[in-house]
């Protein structure tokens, strides 16, 4: 727990510099040796928990990985998907099903989906996700969005949004990673 406590604290904020090796997977990675991995310094990986697509889905590898990860102990952390167009309090009830039964170490909301109709309904759900896991967890949950993402909206909109940790989708090859302009720093950065 003390990566988590580093990661996650009530600061919000690591040290960019910490170097803290993890993976990001879904079912898309397959199979994977999580043992090659704790050998070569990963400390934790974050997978894909849940999504809405029509109706809501558990990742299919999900609970595999979780497993073979727990037994190299390493961490285990999720995000869920946050879908435009779906009720995002049962998105985070979903999300929480699963916690609730398999607890995550780290917890994040994926938002990213270029395809909504209407910015102030996303963000609103944004928010909405995030509070119901904040109050149900009584931790505050990470953030995965890039600027490219970030910059699809009004600044005075989403200001709110750096009370959350963020975990920066940047494939720039070599630091600093490019950090939406809402906020100052990363916790983690893929």
């Amino acid at each position: 727990m003390e990566l988590f406590d580093r990661l996650f604290k009530r600061n919000r904020y690591a040290t960019t510099s910490t170097g803290i090796f993890g993976i990001d997977m879904s079912h898309w990675q397959g199979a994977f040796n999580f043992q090659t991995a704790k050998e070569k310094g990963v400390k934790y990986v974050i997978h894909k928990v849940c999504d809405v697509s029509g109706i809501p889905f558990y990742d299919n590898m999900l609970e595999q990985n979780y497993t073979k990860a727990k037994a190299e102990a390493l961490l285990f952390g999720g995000y869920g998907w946050l879908n435009p167009f779906y009720d995002a309090k049962k998105q985070a009830q979903f999300f929480l099903a699963w916690h609730n039964q398999n607890p995550l170490d780290i917890i994040a909301m994926d938002f990213e989906d270029k395809h909504f109709t209407n910015g102030n309904d996303y963000l609103y759900k944004a928010q909405v996700w995030l509070e119901e896991i904040e109050n149900q967890l009584n931790i505050i949950p990470a953030i995965y969005t890039a600027e490219w993402f970030m910059s699809k909206f009004d600044r005075k909109k989403t200001e709110w949004m750096s009370r959350y940790p963020l975990w920066v989708a940047s494939y720039k090859p070599a630091p600093p990673p490019t950090i939406p302009r809402e906020w100052q720093n990363y916790t983690i950065w893929q």
